[in-house]
């Protein structure tokens, strides 16, 4: 059983709703296509999405976080559809017409090169409407590199007795990620390598893409980007 598997039933004690990424999204989305999310976990923001009318479509590997995301998901059923898929494979969707699609949650990073995340924004490019936009959230790996950080503070919910550690290990051309999650008596591990894609390799990947258009942000409020903020949000824009 994998961590996300073991740690299903923690997910929104620890991850709820992120209701300024959904505010973002809803303002890049202008035409009538559908909303794409490319790591729904156990749905959240998919949901979210649905319940104020817009047709949503809900991602993930881990098959145990798509049926929790069915489940939640019931009352929005008609709005918002959930598959068990690898970001890579967006195109098996054979949309050409949505209207937004977004990856946040620092997911994007946990593919294994370059190359896959490049692979993953030309298939968004083909995916999305003419004046579509792609949203993606990571952490800013300038300040994780630039100032050597070693651990983020750790995701504490009192009330269900539930705290998710988050480490960082930093290697030359990697980071591991090391993930310890505190349940009462319960513990579980994970360790798996980031890419530390920073705001230069982020320019770099995208002026090679079919995509053109793009700004970086510090938050999902759109403050200008700093090199010592800690998150990094990415809008691109297609023609």
């Amino acid at each position: 059983m994998d961590f996300y598997t073991r740690i299903n039933h923690h997910y929104d004690h620890l991850f709820p709703v992120k209701k300024q990424a959904v505010e973002l999204i809803e303002s890049l989305t202008e035409g009538n296509g559908p909303i794409i999310d490319l790591a729904a976990g156990t749905g959240n923001e998919v949901i979210a999405l649905a319940s104020k009318n817009y047709r949503t479509i809900g991602l993930d590997l881990n098959e145990e976080m798509i049926k929790t995301a069915k489940e939640k998901s019931k009352s929005v059923a008609e709005k918002a559809e959930f598959y068990v898929k690898d970001i890579r494979r967006l195109n098996d969707l054979n949309i050409t017409n949505a209207s937004s699609i977004y990856c946040i949650g620092n997911s994007i990073v946990h593919l294994s090169s370059q190359a896959e995340i490049s692979q993953v924004l030309e298939d968004s490019y083909h995916s999305l409407e003419s004046g579509g936009s792609l949203m993606i959230q990571t952490v800013n790996f300038d300040w994780v590199k630039n100032q050597h950080i070693t651990s983020l503070p750790a995701l504490n919910n009192p009330d269900h007795d539930v705290v998710f550690e988050r480490h960082y290990i930093h290697h030359e051309s990697s980071i591991t990620f090391k993930g310890i999650l505190h349940s009462g008596t319960e513990k579980n591990e994970i360790e798996t390598m980031l890419l530390p894609i920073t705001s230069i390799d982020w320019e770099t990947m995208i002026r090679k893409s079919s995509f053109q258009n793009f700004s970086i942000y510090s938050d999902f409020k759109k403050a200008s980007f700093s090199p010592n903020s800690p998150a990094l949000i990415l809008i691109i824009t297609k023609n």
